[in-house]
């Protein structure tokens, strides 16, 4: 009778060690998501752009660092803050227009994740429209004035 209950001993345990009971697992990171917003799109050149990304998750916030991309080139990081925000500022983007993308590189417990691109246009010429008053009344005079903004010399 002794060796059956030692013999039933042994086949749970090894019943147990078999099925995971004493084995370890790694939790799965959460999944990611990350935002990408500019200050001033389209800007000039050698004006001062923010970009801003958001990092956010169903399960938490994120920490961690974010490189900004343009293209394949790095235009630099930020680290995100308590609401999950990085940013980047620059004004040595040239005239054309610049693929942006802010990647998340993830942590201990949130994967990383790569935003949409964001297309930032740099002019070297931008031209502004404004109204005064603005709103305005049916039948109210309105003036429109419109400037040009160079930083290739004055626009004629």
């Amino acid at each position: 009778m002794r060796k059956i209950g030692f013999a039933i001993l042994i086949l749970a345990l090894v019943f147990a060690v078999g099925c995971g009971g004493s084995s370890s697992s790694t939790p799965s990171k959460s999944s990611t998501a990350t935002a990408l917003a500019s200050s001033l799109n389209p800007s000039l050149a050698g004006q001062s752009v923010t970009f801003t990304a958001s990092a956010t998750s169903t399960t938490g916030t994120p920490t961690g660092t974010v490189t900004f991309m343009d293209s394949s080139t790095t235009l630099g990081t930020g680290t995100l803050n308590s609401s999950a925000q990085a940013t980047f500022t620059t004004s040595t983007l040239a005239a054309g227009t610049h693929s942006i993308t802010a990647v998340y590189a993830g942590d201990s417990n949130f994967a990383g994740s790569t935003s949409a691109v964001l297309v930032q246009t740099v002019k070297t010429t931008l031209i502004t429209l404004s109204s005064s008053p603005n709103p305005s009344l049916v039948g109210q005079s309105v003036t429109f004035t419109a400037s040009a903004t160079s930083t290739t010399g004055t626009p004629t």
